[in-house]
C-alpha cells in the first residue's frame, strides 16, 4: 500500500474507532481520547449514522464555486493597460486610483 493509501486508511480507521468510542462512552470522552473537539466527533457520528461507512471517507475540499471578475472590471483593466503603457510608475498608480473612483460614478 502506498503512503497516501495508508494515510487515508489510517484516517478512516481512526474516525471509525472514534465513532464507536462516542457511541459507547459519549461524545466528550471520545473528544478527549482522540484530542479533538466535541463538534468534530459529533460531525463524524452524524455522517456515520446517515451514510454508514461511506460517511467516514475523505471528501473533496475544493470550493463548490469560484468567484470570477465581472465583465466591467476586466474591461477597465484592459483600458488602463493600454493607457499606461507609456507612463511611469507614479503616473500609473495615480491613474489607477482615479479610474477606480470614475467607475463608481
Amino acid at each position: 500500500m502506498t503512503y497516501y493509501g495508508a494515510l487515508v486508511s489510517n484516517r478512516f480507521d481512526t474516525r471509525l474507532r472514534m465513532v464507536h468510542v462516542a457511541e459507547d462512552r459519549g461524545i466528550s470522552e471520545a473528544a478527549r481520547e482522540y484530542e479533538t473537539t466535541p463538534k468534530t466527533v459529533r460531525k463524524w457520528v452524524k455522517r456515520y449514522r446517515e451514510q454508514g461507512l461511506d460517511g467516514l471517507a475523505d471528501r473533496s475540499r475544493a470550493p463548490k464555486s469560484v468567484l470570477t471578475r465581472s465583465r466591467g472590471v476586466g474591461a477597465a483593466d484592459r483600458g488602463l493597460a493600454w493607457e499606461t503603457s507609456q507612463m511611469g510608475s507614479g503616473s500609473i498608480s495615480r491613474g489607477f486610483f482615479f479610474a477606480l473612483f470614475a467607475q463608481d460614478s
